[in-house]
C-alpha cells in the first residue's frame, strides 16, 4: 500500500517531556515518548477530533512500523533540523506500556547543540510523531450519562518522523494536539469509510460503515439546516359513489 495514496499525513503531539541522558563514552542522548497509548484511567490519552468524536491510539499500532519504516529524528518536524535516523543507527525506536519511545544520538551540529541546551533549560517540553494511519476502526461508545460518542482507533501506522517539539499545546500531561490539516485528514478517513471506499467485507465491515455514518451525522447535524415542511397532499375529486353518499347525507340533514 502506498501511504501517500491511502490516507493523509498527520501529526500528533505528546506533552510527555523529553529528557537528556549521558551516553557511554560521552555526549548526550535525547529520549522521549513521541506517542502515548490510550489509557482508560487517563482521559488525556485521547485526542479530540470534533464534536462527539475522539481518537485513541491502540497498543500495537507501532509494532510493524518500528521494524519496517525508514524513520527520521527531527526537531519540530523540520527536515532541515535532522537529529538521527533509524536506518543509520542514530535513532532507536521501541514500544513500552506507555507508548512509542525514541532515543536519538544527536550529531555534532549547531542545531543539535542548540536543542540540547534548550532541553536542559526546560524550554522544549514536548515530543511528536508524523504518520499515516494505514488501518483504523470507528466504534460507538456510551458515556456515563447515557449519551453516545464515537471513537476513531489508530490500529496501525506508517511512521515518518519522531522527535522533540516546541509547542505541546494540549493541556493534559500525556496527550496531544491536532492541526486543522489533521482534522481534515481524519474527516477524509471517515468520509472514505462512509462512502464505502474501505478495505474489508462481510458483517464486520457493514457494522463499521454504519458506525462511521452515525459518527459523521453526529458531527455535522448541528450545521445541517432543517428540512422544509412537505407540501400539502393534492385533493382528489370524489368518485360517483362518494358523490351519491354525500348527496344522500345532505338530503337527510335538510329533512331534519
Amino acid at each position: 500500500m502506498n501511504r501517500r495514496e491511502s490516507f493523509g499525513r498527520e501529526t500528533r503531539v505528546s506533552a510527555v517531556p523529553p529528557s537528556l541522558r549521558r551516553r557511554f563514552g560521552g555526549g548526550e542522548i535525547i529520549a522521549g515518548h513521541a506517542a502515548v497509548f490510550f489509557n482508560v484511567a487517563d482521559p488525556g490519552t485521547e485526542y479530540q477530533l470534533f464534536t462527539d468524536c475522539v481518537e485513541r491510539i491502540r497498543p500495537g499500532a507501532f509494532d510493524a512500523a518500528i521494524s519496517r519504516d525508514d524513520v527520521r529524528g527531527l526537531f519540530n518536524h523540520d527536515s532541515n533540523l535532522i537529529l538521527g535516523r533509524n536506518t543509520a543507527g542514530t535513532l532507536r525506536l521501541s514500544v513500552d506500556a506507555r507508548g512509542l519511545r525514541y532515543e536519538i544520538d544527536p550529531p555534532d551540529t549547531t542545531v543539535a547543540a542548540d536543542l540540547i541546551e534548550s532541553l536542559s533549560r526546560g524550554d522544549v517540553t514536548g515530543s511528536s510523531f508524523s504518520f499515516v494511519p494505514t488501518r483504523t476502526t470507528v466504534e460507538e461508545v456510551m458515556r456515563s450519562d447515557g449519551s453516545w460518542r464515537y471513537v476513531r482507533w489508530i490500529d496501525e501506522v506508517e511512521l515518518y518522523d519522531v522527535g522533540p517539539v516546541t509547542f505541546p499545546a494540549y493541556k493534559s500531561a500525556t496527550s496531544g494536539v491536532m492541526t486543522e490539516a489533521d482534522v481534515n485528514a481524519a474527516r477524509a478517513d471517515i468520509n472514505r469509510r462512509r462512502t464505502g471506499r474501505v478495505c474489508g467485507s462481510g458483517a464486520a465491515r457493514d457494522l463499521d460503515l454504519v458506525n462511521v455514518t452515525l459518527a459523521w451525522m453526529a458531527a455535522d447535524i448541528a450545521s445541517t439546516p432543517p428540512l422544509p415542511p412537505p407540501p400539502p397532499a393534492p385533493r382528489r375529486a370524489p368518485d360517483a359513489f362518494t358523490r351519491k353518499a354525500l348527496a344522500d347525507i345532505a338530503r337527510m340533514t335538510a329533512a331534519r
